[in-house]
């Protein structure tokens, strides 16, 4: 997850932690890119406003990479025009904050069973 606002973070990790999912935690962009390409993470969670990049470039930057886990975005920015904005650079769902920590665990839990879904059937067609 990519969070740079250590409270939120924090959060996040619980409310992951407490579905059964590892958090791997970032807090800049460039950091989340390192860890995702070395990690491969089933679900990754992307905050827009970042200090050196935006999620949106973060996420970019991952597809162009060839990750094919399912990215969310979850951020302050909550105008339609900008979940248009994520949703076309390659994210797979859009949580605007403040969030309620059931909906973000529901949606957590579902990214995470199309990841494993995906993966699944790419196994079996290779």
């Amino acid at each position: 997850m990519i969070e740079d606002d250590a409270p939120i973070r924090m959060l996040i990790a619980e409310v992951c932690k407490l579905q059964g999912h590892e958090a791997i935690e970032a807090a800049t962009g460039a950091q989340a890119i390192e860890l995702a390409t070395s990690t491969q993470p089933d679900l990754v969670l992307v905050d827009w406003v970042l200090p050196d990049i935006s999620g949106t470039e973060v996420i970019r930057e991952l597809r162009r990479q060839g990750l094919i886990s399912p990215m969310v975005m979850l951020t302050g920015r909550s105008t339609k025009m900008d979940e248009v904005v994520g949703l076309e650079v390659g994210a797979d769902d859009y949580i605007t904050k403040p969030f309620d920590s059931r909906i973000l665990a529901a949606r957590i839990n579902e990214a995470s069973s199309a990841s494993v879904r995906s993966r699944s059937t790419t196994q079996l067609a290779a």
